[in-house]
């Protein structure tokens, strides 16, 4: 995947972010510009999150442990 061409647009650069997503881009825009443009770091990071998120989150860790520290899936908690 490092040889993807990675093509900001101006209005982008323009706010300072620093990428685009494709989940970003099916966001409302006026949401889309209250999380990315206006809320500061700290109030993103009070939001409450998604259940995808939180899934894939907890899929994350239990994958990690089980490959990375050798937990048996059984042991998992």
């Amino acid at each position: 995947m490092s040889k993807r061409i990675k093509i900001i647009g101006d209005c982008y650069k323009k706010f300072n972010l620093k990428h685009t997503s494709k989940s970003q881009n099916t966001i409302p825009e006026d949401i889309r510009f209250r999380n990315y443009i206006v809320m500061t770091t700290k109030e993103k990071m009070n939001m409450p999150k998604s259940s995808s998120f939180e899934g894939g989150t907890l899929i994350h860790e239990i994958v990690q442990a089980h490959l990375v520290k050798k937990i048996k899936l059984e042991e998992i908690s």
